[in-house]
């Protein structure tokens, strides 16, 4: 009887799995992102140390009264940023919707049809700016640098050197006092909102990773603009609607 000789398989040995947890921690501590939270701490003890009024709520009033419009333009634009392009024209966006709205209430236009103006321009320019970039295919950084001449010369020509200051108080109040039982800006509250519903959401992160070429303005940071030079912007600073 003749027998075959058993064969054998040799086993396959599995790689040995690398942790890998401690050098993504690195890679995300070595962000930039990362050091401008140690700057900011920094910052903050180094304030504190300084002064024992730094920390306190007068503090935090102020710095969101200086800073709170110019965080809710910051908002639509950081998406722009995201995707790779750019948007130069916002300030002067912002100068001409406040213009707009400023001549509009001089003129004898109720605030409210005065502001919804203010917000249609803002519309119209980041609209301008998306047609540009998005369909002609031009670089957003040429397209909104002319716009940002563009805006601003308008501006001029609708105000020139005048300031209009004459705005309902009920509404310039909002630029200068904070928001009832709170040491919180009004704009603060505003951007805080945005953040949380605009582009925090769910619906605007996904449709965001899908569209990856986007253009600068293209309504969003226009409209955020309008939104942002309000009657309580002119208060706290009269000659920002004079340019």
């Amino acid at each position: 009887m003749t027998s075959e000789p058993a064969t054998r398989t040799p086993t396959e040995r599995e790689p040995a799995s690398i942790d890998t947890s401690g050098q993504a921690f690195w890679q995300s501590a070595l962000r930039w992102e990362s050091g401008l939270v140690v700057v900011l701490a920094a910052t903050l003890i180094f304030g504190s140390v300084r002064s024992s009024a730094f920390l306190n709520t007068s503090t935090l009033f102020y710095v969101g009264l200086n800073m709170g419009e110019i965080a809710i333009m910051a908002l639509p634009l950081m998406l722009i940023v995201i995707t790779g392009e750019i948007d130069l024209s916002v300030a002067s966006m912002l100068g001409l919707s406040g213009a707009v709205m400023g001549q509009l209430h001089a003129d004898g236009w109720p605030i409210a049809l005065a502001m919804v103006a203010a917000l249609v321009v803002g519309v119209l320019g980041g609209a301008l700016n998306g047609v540009l970039v998005a369909r002609l295919g031009l670089p957003s950084i040429a397209v909104t640098i002319g716009t940002l001449t563009l805006f601003r010369g308008l501006a001029e020509i609708i105000l020139g050197a005048r300031t209009i200051t004459d705005f309902p108080a009920s509404l310039t109040n909002i630029g200068v006092v904070p928001v009832p039982g709170t040491e919180l800006s009004y704009s603060t509250v505003i951007f805080v909102v945005l953040a949380v519903a605009g582009p925090g959401a769910p619906s605007w992160r996904s449709g965001w990773r899908r569209r990856r070429r986007s253009s600068p303005g293209s309504g969003s940071t226009g409209s955020s603009s309008a939104c942002s030079c309000c009657p309580a912007c002119c208060a706290r600073s009269p000659g920002s609607c004079s340019r």
